[in-house]
C-alpha cells in the first residue's frame, strides 16, 4: 500500500496513468535523454504526425468508415514546438512483463524507471518536460515500494472493460 500510496501522492503518477488502464492516452514530454545506442533523431510525435497525416488509412483517407469525423480529428494534429519528444503514455498493466522500459528500451528494470522519475537528472533533448514532473528525491525504500506496486499490477486482461481513449 506504501507504492500505492507515493503513486497517487508524493509522484503523482496518477495525473497520467489513471482509469483501469492505468494511462490517459495522451502524449507527453517526461524529458528523457539519449543514450550511445538510441537514435536521437527520434523526436516522438513530431516526427510521426506528418507520418498519420500522409497515411491514406488514417481517418479522413479513403479507406475510411467516417471520413468527416476522421478529418475533424485530423484536424487538430498540428506539427508544433509543443509536440517535440511527446510520446503516448503507456498502460501501466502488466508493466512488470514489459521491459525494456520507455519508448527507446532506455531502461532494463521498474527500479531503473522509478529511480529516474525520482531524480529526473537528465537533460531534456527535444521540448521540453511537463511542468507537473518534479524531483521527488525518493528514498530506496521508497522507490522499492514503488516497484512492488508496479510488479502488482499484473494479471488478466482487461477485454471488455472500458479503458479510456
Amino acid at each position: 500500500i506504501e507504492g500505492l500510496g507515493i503513486f497517487v501522492g508524493k509522484g503523482n503518477c496518477h495525473f497520467c496513468h489513471l482509469g483501469p488502464a492505468l494511462t490517459s492516452g495522451e502524449f507527453h514530454n517526461i524529458g528523457l535523454g539519449s543514450r550511445d545506442w538510441l537514435d536521437l533523431a527520434d523526436r516522438g510525435r513530431f516526427d510521426g504526425i506528418p507520418t498519420v497525416l500522409a497515411d491514406p488509412f488514417n481517418g479522413a483517407g479513403q479507406w475510411s468508415d467516417d471520413p468527416v469525423a476522421g478529418t475533424e480529428k485530423l484536424v487538430h494534429l498540428v506539427q508544433g514546438a509543443e509536440t517535440m519528444g511527446q510520446y503516448k503514455v503507456p498502460t501501466l498493466r502488466n508493466v512488470a512483463l514489459t521491459a525494456p522500459y520507455m519508448h527507446g528500451g532506455h531502461f532494463a528494470t521498474l527500479e531503473e524507471v522509478v529511480r529516474y522519475y525520482s531524480e529526473l537528472d537528465e537533460l531534456t533533448p527535444w521540448g521540453h518536460r511537463e511542468d507537473l514532473m518534479v524531483q521527488l528525491d525518493l528514498t530506496d525504500a521508497e522507490i522499492a515500494a514503488v516497484v512492488i506496486f508496479l510488479e502488482s499490477l499484473t494479471g488478466d486482461d482487461l477485454a471488455g472493460v472500458a479503458t479510456g481513449p
